[in-house]
Formats: C-alpha cells, sequence, structure tokens
C-alpha cells in the first residue's frame, strides 16, 4: 500500500469504492501510484517516432486526463456510479477517451462528459471535442514544420559523405533518426486531420482550415506515409 496521503480528488472517487482499474491493475490508493500505474500503461506503447510530443501521440494513455476524470467521476449521477458497481471499467479501454490525441481531452472533460455501457463497453460522450482537437493540431503543424526541416537537412547532409567513413555512418543514423520523427508527427496529424473532419462546420473553417484544404493535406500525408514503415514502438526511457 502507498505511504501518500491520498489526494483530495481521489479521496472522493476511493470513498465510493468502485472496481476501477488502470491496465487491469486496481486503481492505485494515490495520485502518485496512479501516476505510475498510467507510466507503466505506456511503456509497452512508447513510441520513439513521437518523442518529446508524448503529449499528441494517439497512442499514449495522458496521465492529467485520468487524473481530471478521476476527480469528475463522483459528480456523475448516482445511477451510472450504481451500474459501475456491476460493470467493472478499465481506464485504459480507448473507448474511454483518455488517451492523447484521441479528440478528447482535457476541455472536453472539464466541459461536461457522460458515461455510456454499450455493448458491455464503456464509453465516453461526446466522442470529439473541437476545441481539443483544434489545439492538438495547432502543436501538430509547429512540430511537423520543425521535423521536416531536420529530416530535409539530414537528407542533404548525408550525402555529403563518402560510403564507410564514420561521418557517413554518422549522417545515416542522423538521417534515419529525423525521418522516423517526421513519420511519426505525420501520423498524429492525420489522425488530427480526420478528426477535425468530423466536427468541421458544413461550409465553415475551423483553425484555419476549410473541407478543401483539409482534404488536400489528408492526401499529402497518406501519399507521404504509403510506403513508410510501421511506427517505432518500444519500451519508453
Amino acid at each position: 500500500m502507498s505511504l501518500d496521503v491520498p489526494a483530495k480528488p481521489l479521496q472522493s472517487v476511493l470513498a465510493l469504492k468502485l472496481p476501477i482499474t488502470i491496465y487491469k491493475q486496481p486503481l492505485a490508493d494515490s495520485e502518485t501510484g496512479v501516476r505510475e500505474q498510467v507510466r507503466q500503461a505506456n511503456q509497452m506503447r512508447y513510441s520513439y517516432e513521437m518523442a518529446e510530443l508524448q503529449h499528441i501521440d494517439s497512442g499514449a494513455l495522458s496521465v492529467e486526463e485520468v487524473l481530471t476524470f478521476l476527480e469528475l467521476l463522483p459528480k456523475l449521477p448516482k445511477e451510472t456510479h450504481e451500474l459501475l458497481r456491476k460493470h467493472p471499467i478499465d481506464l485504459d479501454d480507448p473507448p474511454l477517451k483518455l488517451y492523447y490525441g484521441d479528440g478528447f481531452g482535457l476541455r472536453g472533460l472539464k466541459a461536461g462528459f457522460k458515461l455510456v455501457l454499450a455493448n458491455g463497453a464503456w464509453h465516453l460522450e461526446p466522442q470529439l471535442h473541437a476545441p481539443d482537437i483544434v489545439a492538438d493540431l495547432e502543436v501538430a503543424n509547429r512540430a511537423y514544420q520543425e521535423r521536416k526541416a531536420q529530416a530535409d537537412q539530414a537528407e542533404n547532409d548525408f550525402y555529403n559523405h563518402r560510403q564507410g567513413t564514420p561521418a557517413y555512418n554518422q549522417a545515416f543514423a542522423q538521417r534515419t533518426q529525423t525521418a522516423e520523427r517526421l513519420r511519426g508527427i505525420q501520423r498524429a496529424k492525420l489522425v488530427l486531420l480526420k478528426q477535425l473532419e468530423q466536427v468541421l462546420p458544413k461550409g465553415g473553417t475551423l483553425a484555419g482550415y476549410d473541407a478543401a484544404k483539409l482534404k488536400a493535406e489528408k492526401q499529402d500525408l497518406e501519399a507521404a506515409l504509403v510506403d513508410a514503415p510501421p511506427p517505432a514502438v518500444g519500451h519508453g526511457p
């Protein structure tokens, strides 16, 4: 048992004695413990392509969203709590939308949500929240420009060295790494554009995108990724 005194938000949800797990492990009794559970859950799917931009990698569970969800869970109707006692919930399940870059984040949680049990699985409604998508897309667009410039520079440097030399090997490694990181942000951006497409007002714009620009950028990213190797996934640091 953790020696930490449970944080006030966790005290409320722990008092409900609901069957909550994270990655099949019973919910820890402190914020420190919950953060460690999320870290362990993410360790198995850490993406080297995303690296420091893990916060928009849709393959990673968001610890801040998990903690906010737990803080707000006691405020849901008592009927939901009773249903939860009969149907355990694992916060690692993707339909709960507690992952980074999944179209629903802290803004969406704080704006209000419902828990719905459908076909034996818990789902969060609404499924998407436009302000969360827009915020993540702005980060992805900035990162894309930076990583594209880095990849282009590494590609040019690679061809300036003679094969078999230490400088060539170093340039090759840099070229491979920057290409992987570029693919990571391309994949993340494509996911976000598909989400934006679902919330884009008919005939309107969001985050500077109208239907035509959105379609064109999606096609460009899909073409760039068509022959790309699968994501490089492994254990985090």
